[in-house]
This record gives structure tokens, C-alpha cells and sequence, in this order.
């Protein structure tokens, strides 16, 4: 899964899933806040969670909370649909980095959910090597032809120039 979407209104999250199918992303989503708990514990991590704000059986700032706390979600970002009025900060504190306003169109949801997974594309795994890390082997391997050339030249050829 790539997306897991939690909405309590069930047309809104039909046509998300369907809308984001047809953009090639996969997505899957919950009405509750407790059934996307349960599906978030029992399935694959997704790329991205988006919560929205006007979930009612749990409140979506303790969802949030879960989500960050399990470390299995530690990396994954977290989208909240905020209604109108609805302070972020709370959201902000419980490691929530992107939001959206509620109401919104479709699209303009969709083209912020495929930034937040392209800059996932773009970021390196935990523990992967970066920078001088990934061209280091070939810096040595390039230093250690110089030395065999130059170990050559003056065994062989420099002596040659000096008769």
C-alpha cells in the first residue's frame, strides 16, 4: 500500500481511493479512527498516512500520537486534513509536518500527496550511504591506479629518459 487514507466521510474516501488509482497510486482507507489504528498495526507500512481532523470516535491529535509512537511509522509522514478554525501547533507537536485545509478540491489534495512521495523518492533510508560515502570506494580505487602508474613510470620508464 502506498497511501492509507482515514476519512469518516465513506463518499469522500471512496473517490479519493478511486481518484488516486487513476493517478497510479495505491491507496486503502478506514472510516474510524480505530479501524485505521487496527489496519495501520496489522498491514504494510504506507508511504504516506492522512488523517482527517474530523474523525470522532478517537481524537485525531491521540491517533496522531499512536501513529508517531509506534516505531514502525517513525519515518512515514503523516497529512492532516484540518476543518477551518483548527489550530496545527497541537498537530505540529505530535509530529504531524504536513496539513491541508478541509474543505478542499481532489486535486489540489492529490498534487500535495504526490510532493510528499516524490520527496520520499528522493529521501535516503535510514542507515543508506550519502554523499562521499556512496563515491568513496571509487576515490580509492582511482587513487590506487595513480600509484600503479606512477610506481610504474619511475621503475620503468623514468630510468629509460635518464641514459
Amino acid at each position: 500500500m502506498s497511501i492509507f487514507l482515514a476519512d469518516h466521510n465513506a463518499d469522500r474516501l471512496q473517490q479519493l481511493v478511486k481518484a488516486l488509482k487513476t493517478q497510479s497510486i495505491e491507496a486503502a482507507g478506514a472510516g474510524t479512527a480505530q479501524d485505521a489504528l487496527r489496519m495501520l498495526a496489522a498491514g504494510t507500512t504506507p508511504r504516506l498516512i492522512v488523517i482527517s481532523a474530523s474523525l470522532s470516535d478517537i481524537p485525531v491529535l491521540d491517533v496522531c500520537r499512536q501513529i508517531r509512537a509506534d516505531k514502525k511509522f517513525a519515518m512515514t509522514p503523516l497529512l492532516v486534513l484540518l476543518p477551518d478554525g483548527v489550530e496545527p501547533q497541537p498537530f505540529q507537536e505530535a509530529g504531524v509536518k504536513e496539513f491541508i485545509d478541509d474543505p478542499f478540491e481532489n486535486d489540489r489534495l492529490i498534487r500535495k500527496i504526490k510532493v510528499i512521495l516524490d520527496y520520499g523518492k528522493s529521501a535516503q533510508a535510514p542507515g543508506a550511504k550519502t554523499g562521499i560515502a556512496k563515491i568513496l570506494p571509487f576515490i580509492i580505487i582511482g587513487a590506487v591506479c595513480v600509484v600503479f602508474i606512477l610506481v610504474i613510470f619511475f621503475a620503468f620508464v623514468f630510468p629509460m629518459l635518464n641514459q
